[in-house]
């Protein structure tokens, strides 16, 4: 391969780096290989890149998959392969014969033209994960077990590493699903192609208006354009255009957010879901303290000031309280990409860790991001006890790797919301991971009228509320949720009486009619579980920061935990 060559990703960079070093002859590529790649002044498939990319430097440039068999990029070199010694066939030679399609065999005949003097080629295997797939070595076929040793030795042979002018690339999308003695092994070197970045995404689409007549909407700027499509790949923008112009319109917004939240679903296998929040912290009442922090948060992410961004936060606190909704107002009022990423459990072994893998590769490809775990003690709980299963134990291990990589500060925020946050392990809450943990409780006195009149702006209901002490009195210990479904109530008693605002009476009258069917001590329970763990005394309610004693707390907690173990709750 030559020293010197045009401009290239930076995957393939180091790639041929340590190719010319002799560190490896064997590579891994992984994760958007079914993206274009930049190669001169045009956007090619990864094995036309391959092609363009050892045209020139290797006499042979062999292509392998199950479906296709081996192929060639030439005929030309098709014969010379069949011309090496111990591969002379002149029916194969010709293209008379079809070459084989079976792995063993084709894997075979590779070992013979790599080992031949003063070989010079270049192998790309593709879909890897059909030649050496995952699990464990003895549930493998007997030909399945073949190839993984097969291609452990060609990666470990010193002569093609030394002395040979061979190289073999190997290609799989989710690097999970293939044998992991080839992707941990130190001889093979794992390069993994990532999803396009803000200035690759907008290069693109600069060449899909200029070179392919892309049509933008009038309030579609290429600029907009590339931020909106974060966690998309080129492909994915070249279908997009293509789709548009099926249907006889520009590129609009409509379109761009439907489908990028169409294919990023259906590329998660489900576990993630594109979601894109309608109202911002303005539209939550009361909470003041937990609004001004967030507000401080989404201006260090809008800032790039990533020290102070929390890896992720907790919302612990009884159902009711606006946990979620404070989420998603949060993720708003950030302005970045919003995502929930929802629990992967397969029944096939391994398939979970794999499909959650990929996942975590989709969500650093679509950062600034915001990540929701909803009730997280539903998916996050008793991880890494003695009573999980081991799928459990991987999966909760590959996570809080993926949460703790300093690398994600700032780019990267974990939002988990609880009503137990008992159930979520110690581990997962510990700073690093989970930086901050907030309470959310119900709401005092003074809120309750600000949260009426939020939802009712939100819901877009007219009101006129002359006196809010009646109300407040009412509304003692109810939660959002609640103080929502009165509003709802109310709104309806008003529209039957044509009235033109919703007024005191109706509200009392929704309040008449409210029956609240709630446990009391399950509920001061999650309270004292969300105030014992929280995080810094600022995030507690005004009446709480100079009065709140934990050791106080943890004893009454204590006394719940044994009364609600008795009637069989916790």
């Amino acid at each position: 391969m030559e020293t010197t060559t045009r401009f290239l990703p930076a995957w393939a960079e180091e790639l041929r780096q340590k190719y010319l070093a002799g560190v490896a002859n064997t590579f891994l590529i992984h994760f958007n290989v079914f993206d274009l790649v930049p190669y001169e002044s045009d956007y090619v498939s990864l094995k036309d890149f391959f092609h363009r990319f050892f045209e020139g430097k290797k006499d042979i440039i062999a292509f392998y998959n199950v479906s296709e068999g081996l192929t060639f990029a030439t005929d030309e070199m098709r014969r010379k392969f069949f011309s090496l010694p111990g591969l002379r066939d002149e029916s194969y030679a010709a293209g008379i014969k079809p070459v084989p399609k079976q792995a063993s065999v084709v894997l075979w005949l590779l070992e013979r033209a790599l080992q031949a003097p003063k070989a010079s080629i270049a192998v790309v295997i593709d879909f890897l994960e059909t030649v050496a797939p995952a699990g464990q070595i003895s549930f493998l076929s007997a030909e399945d077990r073949q190839n993984v040793i097969t291609l452990q030795r060609w990666a470990s042979n010193q002569y093609l590493l030394e002395l040979s002018d061979t190289i073999v690339i190997t290609i799989a999308a989710k690097l999970g699903d293939v044998h992991e003695s080839l992707r941990s092994a130190p001889q093979v070197d794992l390069q993994q192609v990532p999803r396009p970045d803000l200035g690759e995404r907008l290069a693109f689409i600069r060449y899909l208006v200029e070179r392919q007549g892309a049509a933008l909407a009038p309030d579609m700027s290429m600029e907009r354009l590339a931020g909106l499509t974060a966690g998309l790949n080129r492909q994915n923008l070249a279908n997009l255009h293509k789709l548009a112009r099926r249907e006889s319109k520009p590129l609009d917004y409509e379109l761009v957010r439907d489908t990028k939240k169409e294919i990023l679903q259906d590329e998660s296998a489900g576990l993630l879901e594109v979601v894109e929040p309608k109202h911002g912290l303005e539209s939550i009442g009361g909470l003041s303290y937990i609004k001004d922090r967030l507000m401080k948060i989404a201006r260090y992410m809008r800032e790039g000031n990533t020290k102070r961004v929390p890896m992720a936060l907790a919302f612990g606190g009884p159902p009711g309280t606006g946990k979620t909704a404070v989420a998603f107002a949060f993720a708003k009022e950030s302005g970045v990409n919003c995502v929930i990423l929802k629990e992967s459990r397969e029944m096939w072994v391994g398939s979970s860790e794999r499909n959650q893998e990929y996942v975590f590769r989709l969500i650093e490809a679509m950062a600034p991001v915001i990540v929701i775990v909803d009730e997280a003690d539903q998916s996050e709980g008793a991880r890494g006890s003695m009573s999980d299963s081991e799928v459990d134990k991987r999966l909760w291990a590959q996570k809080i790797r993926f949460m703790g990589d300093a690398a994600h500060r700032g780019r990267i925020i974990f939002i988990f919301t609880s009503n137990r946050l008992d159930l979520i392990d110690v581990a997962m809450k510990r700073r690093g991971r989970i930086d901050q943990i907030i309470p959310f409780l119900y709401l005092e006195d003074d809120m309750r009228p600000a949260i009426f009149q939020a939802i009712m702006r939100r819901e877009n209901i007219p009101y006129d509320v002359k006196e809010w002490p009646p109300i407040t009195a009412a509304t003692a210990r109810f939660s959002g949720a609640d103080i929502e479904s009165v509003v709802l109530n109310a709104d309806e008693i008003a529209d039957e009486e044509d009235a033109s605002a919703v007024t005191d009476r109706h509200l009392l009258a929704a309040l008449d009619d409210f029956i609240q069917a709630r446990n009391e001590d399950m509920i001061r329970y999650m309270e004292l579980l969300a105030l014992t763990d929280c995080s810094t005394r600022s995030m507690l309610p005004e009446s709480l920061r100079d009065t709140f004693d934990r050791n106080e707390a943890l004893a009454e907690l204590e006394e719940l935990r044994t009364k609600l173990r008795i009637e069989g709750l916790v």
